[in-house]
Order: C-alpha cells, then structure tokens, then sequence
C-alpha cells in the first residue's frame, strides 16, 4: 500500500475521534445538499435555456461543495493544501488511466449487459458537466479530500483508505433504494473503487487526479449516455473487478520497484 506517514500524524493528537467523526459526517452532509441544491436550480434554470444549464449546475455542484469544505476546514484545521486539493495537478499517467479502466470494463460486460447509446445535445451536456465533471470533483473532494484526510491523520493509511468507500457505498445504497443482492455488488464495487482512487492520490500528490478518472468513468456509465440497465448487478461485479486489478497492478509494480 502506498503510504504517506508525515501526512495522517501531525492532527492525530490535537483533535478527538468524536470531533474527525464529526467532520465525516458534516462533509457527507455537505456533499449531499450541494448536490440536491445545485440540481434544485438546474432543473429551473433548464425551463429557460434549456440543456445549458446542466454546465451551469455542474459548476454549481462543485462550487457548493468546496465552498463546504473550506469551511469545514476552518473549524477542523484540516486545510484544502492538506486535503490534496491545492493545488491543481493533473499527470498524463492517470489521464491515460482515466480511459483504459473504463475501457476495460466495457469490454467485460458489454456483451451481456444489453447497453444502448444516447446522443442527443441535452443528454451530452448533463452527463459531461454535470453527472461527469461536476459530481465527480465534489465527491472525490469529499471522498478522497477531507474525509481521508480526517480518517487517515486519526487512524491511518488503512482506515483513510477504506472508510471513505464504506461511507459511499452506504450512501449510494440507501439514495438508490438499492435491494440486497444490487446493494452486496455495489458495496463491492465501491470499495474496489475507493481503493484504487485513493492509491491515485497517494501517488500522485492531488485529489484532482483520482477525479478526473471518476469523471471519464461517470461520463461513460453513469449519465446518458451509455445506458446500462438499472441495478445490473454484473457490470458492478465486473466493474470491481477491473479496479481491483487496477489497483493490484500497481501495488506489484511498486513492491517490484523497491
């Protein structure tokens, strides 16, 4: 596991379990009213310029959220530099990843997941700006920003790691009204997604990175663009599988490298 010892120490003593706990929870709470808000005035907006508002509450979704965020820090001490969020930084190596995971997985399930294609202009702008862009930046800024920040100063790499993707996948659970066998893959594929995400960040030193994958991967299969058949239970399953493999690679390729 890539580790970042000096990053999860210096706030370990200086604030109690109860306070960082706290902070998970504002920073989910946060990240769910920015979405319902921003949704709220784009869905307005919409009646009166019609699919150009989906850029409008994308960066809406965002500008709530970090807005959010900051705020937070400013109680907690936890600051946007510490989160990984200051600066922007973007590197090629995970640009190209962006693609190729997405890639794969498409490939895997593509054949029996009965997927269709939607083009038209309005479905276009929602899935990049706002299903795409602006919902991946504000939950990897609260996912792998804060929250792993919090959770990892107090209880280290591991935890900083996986706890982020158990709060997600709770979340998506219960919003999407999930049954029991889609809720078991979907915790699955959450915590294959979390974890590779936050090896992103790790590595490469910014929140802005594991971003950028999940924005290609919601562009591709959670818009409307791709439609994937509700509560598909196989393409979450081969969707983990990718991003554990993912992630395994370059756990291999770091042990090799030392």
């Amino acid at each position: 596991m890539i580790a970042s010892p000096g990053l999860y120490m210096e706030i370990t003593e200086k604030y109690p379990p109860v306070q960082l706990l706290a902070a998970v929870a504002v920073s989910a709470a946060s990240l769910i009213a920015s979405y319902f808000l921003s949704n709220f005035i784009m869905q307005r907006l919409v009646t009166v310029i019609s699919g150009f508002a989906y850029p409008v509450g994308g960066f809406l979704c965002m500008w709530f959220t970090f807005t959010c965020l900051f705020l937070l820090g400013c109680k907690t001490g936890i600051t946007t530099e510490q989160c990984r969020l200051i600066p922007v930084k973007l590197s090629a190596r995970w640009i190209i990843a962006a693609f190729v995971v997405p890639a794969a997985a498409y490939a895997g399930f593509a054949p029996s997941a009965q997927v269709t294609f939607s083009g038209s202009l309005s479905d276009i702008l929602y899935t990049v700006f706002f299903a795409g862009i602006g919902t991946a930046v504000a939950e990897e800024g609260v996912y792998r920003g804060i929250m792993k920040t919090a959770i990892g100063r107090r209880w280290g790499t591991p935890a900083a790691d996986i706890l982020p993707a158990v709060v997600q996948a709770a979340l998506f659970i219960i919003l999407q009204k999930a049954g029991f066998r889609y809720a078991c893959s979907a915790a699955v594929f959450f915590l294959a997604q979390g974890l590779f995400l936050s090896i992103i960040v790790d590595k490469s030193g910014s929140v802005w990175n594991a971003a950028a994958v999940r924005a290609v991967w919601n562009i591709l299969f959670a818009g409307t663009i791709i439609l994937i058949p509700e509560h598909n239970t196989e393409v979450m399953l081969w969707s983990a599988a990718v991003f554990s493999t993912a992630a395994a690679l370059i756990a291999v390729h770091d042990s090799a490298a030392q």
